[in-house]
């Protein structure tokens, strides 16, 4: 499919987005980062209006049903939170929010994040696993961002380990900066798409847009820090990040 860009076509298939279509990329080309916004958000197996659309049409002669009334709110209501979380995510990528940085101990957002996702981990059967050594030291970050990455990571692995698994989670010093690392025993990475996963709108999910570890990454960048990916099928995964230290 072509888009106009100003006076130039881009060609962007509807399931996958080339390898190219990097942050750094869209970074020089601040044009481009809508329509493909648009486009990543209506391509897919399924689009949200999708659903919505062939409920509304079921509604007229359905109505009276209440069985199917309580399945059409229902519905609408989980695909309009759905629009919610893309639209979000099309605008942390499109326009980041600045930088409110603060000293943050790296602990204390993990553990607030990890109490978040407490329930869905039982549910699961995931033994979380927690070793911090950060010894006092903290990072200047903005704590609502470091949160929202730990929190994609986190969810990142539970959803690779849906029947269960182990779920590692740890802090330590090294040199001036301070390293987190979250490890799972779930699916793995294909080898193939490991060099991918940074990539804007690469996903081989049958939701979501393939923005997550992309803004991940960018956040991270943004603080002065690196991230880095390891994974091995049928094994697990590892991220790993690094922060510098905040100045005493």
């Amino acid at each position: 499919m072509a888009i106009a860009v100003g006076s130039e076509f881009l060609l962007v298939g509807f399931q996958h987005y080339p390898a190219d279509l990097h942050l750094g990329f869209l970074g020089q080309r601040h044009h481009a980062v809508i329509p493909l916004c648009i486009l990543a958000l209506l391509s897919g197996h399924t689009h949200p209006l999708s659903a919505i659309k062939t409920f509304a049409q079921y509604l007229p002669e359905k109505y009276a049903d209440p069985a199917f009334r309580q399945k059409f709110f229902r519905i609408v209501q989980a695909e309009i939170d759905r629009i919610n979380t893309l639209v979000g995510e099309l605008s942390d990528f499109a326009k980041p929010a600045p930088l409110q940085l603060q000293p943050v101990h790296l602990a204390e957002v993990v553990e607030d994040t990890l109490l978040l996702l407490s329930n869905q981990c039982l549910q699961q059967g995931v033994d979380v696993h927690k070793s911090f050594g950060e010894n006092g030291f903290a990072v200047q970050a903005d704590v609502q961002q470091l949160k929202q990455v730990i929190l994609n990571l986190l969810l990142n692995s539970l959803e690779a380990m849906p029947q269960g698994g182990k779920l590692e989670v740890a802090t330590e010093v090294h040199q001036q900066h301070l390293m987190l690392r979250v490890a799972d025993t779930g699916s793995g990475i294909d080898p193939t798409h490991l060099r991918e996963v940074w990539d804007p709108f690469f996903t081989t999910k049958e939701r979501g847009m393939g923005l997550g570890l992309a803004i991940v990454k960018g956040v991270v960048e943004r603080h002065g820090g690196q991230i880095t990916i390891s994974s091995t099928p049928g094994q697990g995964t590892t991220v790993e990040l690094s922060l510098p230290r905040a100045i005493s």
